[in-house]
């Protein structure tokens, strides 16, 4: 139920790739845009919960899309095991970059809600749910090797 994002969802066992694949089957693929896919073998079940985690992919690889622009270009998916036992999902495109001075405050809960880069309340939803998981969102960007948004997520307790 996305209608009170605050509000506590359900945590559970959830299969990072099942949400990834779910999140791209949702989103607008212009045809100037390559999608690349690089699964990791092992990575594990996370403790989060599906819909919010699709949402939370659904909206940086629509960022992606529009950061691409006209130009189109390349989005890369990277899921991967940490050596710690975490899922590390990054996803990337080779964009103009985030603007230097957009990017302090690229999470915090915008006074606005459409800005010209579509960033907007997307990335504070995208970090709010991350941090109810109890993971981590993190990104860096450049103007010469475009957005790359990596997330961790704790992988979830093994069942008894």
């Amino acid at each position: 139920n996305m209608t009170d994002p605050l509000k506590e969802a359900e945590i559970a066992p959830t299969n990072v790739h099942h949400c990834l694949a779910e999140a791209i089957k949702s989103c607008w693929w212009p045809d100037n845009i390559q999608l690349n896919k690089k699964y990791g073998r092992q990575v594990p079940l996370v403790n989060a919960n599906s819909k919010r985690l699709e949402a939370a992919f659904n909206n940086l690889l629509s960022n992606a899309v529009q950061a691409l622009g006209e130009k189109g270009g390349q989005i890369t998916v990277k899921t991967e095991r940490t050596p710690q036992g975490l899922a590390k999902i990054s996803i990337s495109d080779d964009g103009p970059g985030i603007p230097a001075e957009l990017q302090k405050s690229i999470f915090k809960k915008p006074r606005i809600s459409s800005n010209s880069h579509g960033l907007g309340i997307g990335l504070w939803l995208v970090e709010t749910f991350i941090n109810q998981f109890e993971g981590e969102i993190e990104f860096t960007s450049s103007p010469e090797t475009g957005t790359t948004f990596i997330i961790t997520l704790q992988p979830a307790p093994p069942e008894r």
